[in-house]
């Protein structure tokens, strides 16, 4: 088509220059007329015409021969698209004749699956007459049953009331064990508060420190009668925790402030004898114990006890009265102790 418009405009530029080859053979051959120019200005002006019209005419035709090109290039494109769309199509067809070629094979056992329901459904009618002879000797059955469940009926009335019964005991006996659970709970608690208490005191004690003593005087018999006062030494030593009493001089030394209980025994053997000794605190006299036998009793004894306060490395001890005796054995019967009672 572009090849055929490329012709007519060739062909309409030839016959542009033969006509203005004819125009010019006539212009010369009538130089002598007087409207020559005339003739020639209308001539050019027709050529100048002609000119537009073929460059009108050349681009309508370039514009049309796009559009026809364009228009060429649209049906191809939907000669593939109808093309490919007729591939699908058969593919589908194939498809399709597969599925019904399928659907008749499935058809074919469906047939043969109704024949053997048919047998089966012939001997479920046999079966089914045997099962309502069956059903009929059931049902003699199930009156049995029924009066029997009547009976079991009562009997379940009679345990629910019992049930309801036992439910509102068991409702009280659940309220009581909550209680009792509550109680339980503030014991557990108030014991473990106890045990917390008894802990701190246990660790309070370990913590303090531990003081005791405790001796006899002596096996020689008779101590003194001494011309000043002068410190008994008890030399047979039952308990010394600590190691706070001295049973080389008699001395106990306070290891620490605090508070402290002492206890004395004096025992005199034979007549006109006086017994006397006094508890002593850093040189002061803090108890004393005096007695005087006589020709009916020979034997007696004096005994006192004191709760000090002493301050750490105070002294604690006993003295044995100018004038006076003390008596011991092996029954141990003058004694001294103490202990700390707490500490400061």
């Amino acid at each position: 088509m572009r090849t055929a418009v490329v012709l007519l405009v060739l062909l309409g530029c030839c016959q542009t220059g033969a006509q203005l080859q004819n125009e010019e053979r006539e212009i010369n051959q009538s130089t002598t007329q007087p409207d020559i120019w005339a003739e020639l200005t209308e001539l050019r002006d027709m050529v100048v015409e002609q000119r537009v019209e073929l460059a009108v005419t050349k681009n309508e035709l370039g514009a049309r021969l796009q559009t026809s090109e364009s228009q060429v290039a649209e049906l191809q494109k939907e000669n593939e698209a109808q093309t490919l769309e007729l591939k699908l199509m058969e593919a589908r067809l194939q498809t399709s004749e597969s599925q019904v070629a399928e659907l008749q094979r499935e058809n074919e056992a469906l047939r043969d699956m109704v024949m053997e329901q048919r047998v089966e459904l012939a001997v479920t009618k046999s079966e089914l007459g045997s099962t309502k002879t069956e059903l009929a000797a059931a049902k003699t059955e199930l009156g049995s049953v029924e009066a029997r469940l009547q009976t079991s009926e009562g009997q379940v009335a009679e345990l629910q009331r019992e049930n309801e019964a036992q439910a509102v005991d068991l409702s009280a006996m659940e309220n009581r064990l909550n209680s009792t659970e509550l109680q339980l709970q503030e014991h557990k608690t108030v014991m473990e508060e106890l045990k917390s208490t008894v802990e701190e005191l246990k660790r309070h004690i370990a913590e303090r420190p531990k003081v005791a003593f405790s001796a006899a005087l002596t096996n020689a018999g008779n101590v003194g009668p001494v011309n000043t006062d002068t410190t008994l030494v008890y030399t047979k030593v039952f308990t010394n925790i600590g190691n706070h009493y001295n049973p080389a001089t008699g001395i106990f030394t306070a290891p620490v402030r605090g508070v402290y209980y002492f206890r004395f025994n004096s025992y005199g053997s034979g007549s006109s004898i006086f017994i006397g000794s006094a508890l002593y605190k850093n040189g002061q006299r803090i108890v004393s114990g005096l007695d005087h036998q006589t020709s009916i009793d020979k034997e007696d004894s004096s005994s006192s006890a004191a709760v000090l306060q002493l301050e750490e490395r105070d002294q604690v001890y006993m003295l044995l009265l100018s004038g006076f005796i003390v008596y011991d054995d092996f029954h141990n019967r003058s004694t001294f102790s103490g202990f700390l009672l707490f500490p400061m």
